[in-house]
This record gives C-alpha cells, sequence and structure tokens, in this order.
C-alpha cells in the first residue's frame, strides 16, 4: 500500500510538474510570436528608412546635377559679360 501512495504522489508531481512546463512553454511561444512580430517591424522599418536613404540619395545627386549646371551657365553668362565690355 505504501508503494500505491507513492507512485500516486509520484504521479500527481510528475502531472503538475508537466503542467508547469507545458504553461512556460506557451508562455515562450507567446513571447518568440511577440519578438518575431517586433522582429518584423523593425525589419520593415529598415527596409522603409533604406528606401528614404536611396530616395534621399538621388534627390541629392540630382541637385548636385543642376548646380553644376547652373554653374556651367553662369560662366558662360559671364564670359559673354567681359566679352561685351572689352568692347
Amino acid at each position: 500500500m505504501h508503494d500505491k501512495t507513492e507512485y500516486g504522489v509520484q504521479v500527481s508531481r510528475t502531472d503538475e510538474a508537466a503542467r508547469r512546463l507545458d504553461g512556460d512553454v506557451a508562455a515562450l511561444r507567446t513571447r518568440l510570436m511577440a519578438t518575431d512580430n517586433l522582429l518584423k517591424a523593425r525589419h520593415h522599418d529598415l527596409e522603409r528608412t533604406g528606401r528614404q536613404l536611396e530616395a534621399a540619395r538621388a534627390a541629392e545627386y540630382e541637385a548636385n546635377a543642376q548646380k553644376l549646371q547652373v554653374r556651367s551657365l553662369l560662366l558662360h553668362c559671364l564670359a559673354i559679360l567681359f566679352a561685351c565690355l572689352e568692347r
């Protein structure tokens, strides 16, 4: 009878440990899903920031190209002006 009681206590403890472990696994799974969602959101933000950076670089390149055109036109106008002043 003593062995049956010990066995019952051991089974009860094992069942309780299994329930706690199931709860811990479920909580861990929930935390893992939340972390995964956070990482996906951060990845999305990073991709958006990368696109914005590329757009800013393209705009800077275009602005520099326009600045060079304006400078070239200005030099041309100055050359014409100086030529007119020399006459």
